[in-house]
Order: structure tokens, then C-alpha cells, then sequence
């Protein structure tokens, strides 16, 4: 039986990430948490995950900048990424050229969160068929 599919959630709200984290891992899903983009960049490279859903305001590093260094390492590149933001002037351009696969404004319904998880998954999956060596 192939492992439930990895996802990644960043977020410096911890009531956020925890509530988000909960209903994703009842729909199925491994979650994956990091509370900022340093932490999500380490995460990431350490494990593998199949999507990252990265807040963008956070200390340390914030989630663009996080979404950059993971679209420039090859390790962890091919993860689509999509980024959740309570900031409704989240500048599209600048996260599609930062590698972002959607833009999302909190607060967002978990279903629908959901639903695009695995709309971008199956698109991913699709697109990159070398994901059999990130079994994990």
C-alpha cells in the first residue's frame, strides 16, 4: 500500500496550522508543520513532501522567500507550492514567478483547500513521474 500523500503546512499561526493540520490528516493526508520558511526550507529538503501550503507572513524568512529557495535547490524544486495568505493584496505575479502553483486568501474553507490540494497533486503527479523515488 502506497503512503498517504505528504503535505507540508506553514504557518506562524499555530492555531491555524494545528486546525489546518487536523482536517487534512483526517481527509488522509501525512502534515507535515513548520511555524516559518527557514523552517519549511529544512522540512522540505529533510522530507519530502509530495505539496507545501506556505503562509506568507512569517519571521525569520518569509514565505516568498522560502518559495524561492525551494524552487532553486533540485532537491526540492518539483514541489508545487501554494501559497495562503490572510493578506488580500497578495501580488499573483510575484508568487507565479516565485514558483507558486496557487494563490489562496485566508481564511480559506478547508474543503476547498482540500479539493485544490488534490487537484494540484493529480495535476503534479502527471506532470513529474520521477515521484516514486520520494517514497519516504
Amino acid at each position: 500500500m502506497p503512503r498517504p500523500q505528504r503535505v507540508l503546512l506553514v504557518d506562524d499561526d499555530e492555531d491555524s496550522r494545528e486546525l489546518c493540520a487536523e482536517y487534512l490528516g483526517a481527509a488522509g493526508f501525512e502534515v507535515l508543520q513548520a511555524a516559518d520558511g527557514a523552517a519549511a526550507v529544512e522540512t522540505a529538503i529533510r522530507r519530502k513532501p509530495d505539496l507545501v501550503v506556505m503562509d506568507l507572513a512569517m519571521p525569520i524568512m518569509g514565505g516568498l522567500e522560502a518559495v524561492e529557495r525551494l524552487k532553486h535547490d533540485t532537491r526540492t524544486r518539483a514541489i508545487p507550492v501554494i501559497v495562503l495568505s490572510s493578506t488580500g493584496d497578495v501580488d499573483h505575479a510575484k508568487a507565479e514567478r516565485a514558483g507558486c502553483a496557487l494563490c489562496l486568501v485566508k481564511p480559506c474553507d478547508p474543503e476547498e483547500l482540500e479539493s485544490l490540494i488534490r487537484t494540484v497533486l493529480d495535476t503534479h503527479r502527471l506532470d513529474v513521474p520521477s515521484r516514486q523515488s520520494w517514497s519516504g
